[in-house]
């Protein structure tokens, strides 16, 4: 979802804000109008059509470990960078962790923070 923010923000050339919720009921959505809350229904939206993932779509995944501001980041619509807006999460099933990292420059890499899920490498 992180890349593909990148991409919608380069491709449509306007700035898209990530909303983050951390915890058991975590959200994430994107929109192209602003911050927006990832809680209240058609508040995340990139060209009218809503993007959104939640706890429901993952369940016993939870969202850990937010280090962007406020649980908000922007993509840069020119660039397709998050200069100020880097940060990390971590998704954990209990069991197994991948951290996934985002950059100021926009790059968005992913680590086994704990296990071997999915055969990422560890961080």
């Amino acid at each position: 979802m992180l890349q593909y923010a990148r991409s919608m923000a380069i491709s449509t050339g306007n700035d898209i804000a990530i909303d983050f919720v951390p915890g058991s009921n975590w959200c994430l959505g994107l929109s192209d109008s602003g911050p927006c809350d990832c809680n209240i229904a058609d508040s995340c939206n990139v060209d009218n059509v809503e993007h959104l993932v939640n706890a429901y779509d993952y369940p016993g995944v939870y969202l850990s470990k937010l280090t962007f501001d406020d649980g908000l980041a922007v993509i840069d619509g020119r660039r397709g960078m998050a200069a100020g807006n880097a940060g990390t999460l971590e998704l954990t099933d209990g069991e197994h962790a991948l951290r996934l990292v985002m950059s100021n420059l926009g790059r968005v890499r992913i680590c086994a923070k704990s296990g071997t899920p999915g055969g990422y490498p560890p961080c």
